[in-house]
């Protein structure tokens, strides 16, 4: 990734990273599940989700938001997905405004159960 600002939204972002949900649509109706994207770069990829699964293993929001999704009754694998894509978006706000990394601004939504 050269420049975030090309990005015109966080799902432009997401969509570059492979971090999206992909549906398959004929005839402009959808047909199937909703399923992970296979799209997007695979580097980006692979790396974001090396970094979620060290980000869940230390004491800070993104293991908490973690924890919290797993309690909530998201599989491993969706909750990593979600800490990926945190961590994604949280690296490009930085990255655009020029400013180091702070844990408080890191959404952890309470568990739902």
């Amino acid at each position: 990734m050269v420049d975030p600002r090309r990005f015109k939204s966080r799902s432009a972002v997401n969509a570059y990273g492979g971090l999206g949900i992909g549906q398959s649509v004929t005839n402009w109706h959808v047909v199937g599940r909703s399923r992970a994207s296979r799209r997007g770069q695979r580097a980006v990829k692979r790396v974001l989700f090396l970094a979620g699964r060290a980000a869940i293993r230390g004491d800070n929001a993104l293991a908490r938001r973690y924890a919290n999704r797993l309690k909530s009754g998201w599989e491993d694998r969706k909750a990593i997905r979600d800490v990926a894509r945190r961590i994604l978006f949280v690296a490009c706000a930085m990255w655009i405004r020029k400013e180091v990394y702070r844990d408080e601004l890191v959404s952890v939504p309470s568990p739902t159960r």
